[in-house]
């Protein structure tokens, strides 16, 4: 009797240190950030077109410089036509986003009412997406994203990644006023 109680101690202990080494040995996701991508719109031509009373079709062509993705756009009303469609004083009518391929190039036509005190319109333009690339050289785990204009956060997002994993995550908000080729991205592990 007092064998099998030893073997059943013996065994107990084992588990134990078994389960004790198994927490000493497992570790955290090691990401580091590999590429940022996003789409780079810009204006390439401004047109409107009467249909009645005071309505018109406004009529934007872009070019997209960058990356494939989401480019959005905001027709703008303006005191006169020299002013900057992106200054805060401009009243914003209406916003949409598009896909637009890399190197793609066309029109998007808003049909508006152009308000009796504003004498000019223009649009904004700006990426509606921004990717990014993180690999992962250690074990799994949460991982925090940031994208940074210097110390300020404009967004970001928790991932879970395997280890030895390479993702691609989309942040997708309204980047105005925000320049993409000016943030950085921050990621880390999460404990």
């Amino acid at each position: 009797m007092d064998r099998e109680r030893r073997a059943v101690l013996v065994s107990a202990g084992t588990l134990s240190m078994g389960a004790v080494a198994g927490c000493l040995s497992s570790s955290s996701p090691e990401p580091r950030a590999v590429d940022m991508y996003y789409p780079e719109p810009r204006v390439v031509d401004v047109d409107s077109e009467h249909q009645s009373g005071d309505r018109y079709d406004f009529t934007v062509e872009i070019e997209n410089t960058g990356a494939s993705g989401d480019v959005g756009t905001t027709l703008v009303w303006m005191d006169d036509q020299n002013d900057d469609p992106y200054d805060a004083s401009t009243d914003a009518e209406t916003s949409s986003e598009r896909y637009f391929d890399a190197d793609e190039r066309r029109e998007v036509t808003v049909t508006e009412e152009q308000p009796t005190d504003q004498e000019a319109y223009g649009f904004r333009v700006w990426a509606a997406e921004i990717g990014v690339e993180i690999e992962n050289e250690g074990d799994d785990g949460r991982v925090d994203v940031r994208l940074l204009d210097g110390s300020e956060v404009v967004d970001d997002a928790e991932l879970r990644l395997d280890a030895d994993e390479t993702t691609t995550f989309e942040f997708e908000s309204d980047y105005a006023e925000a320049h993409p080729e000016e943030l950085e991205i921050e990621v880390e592990a999460i404990e």
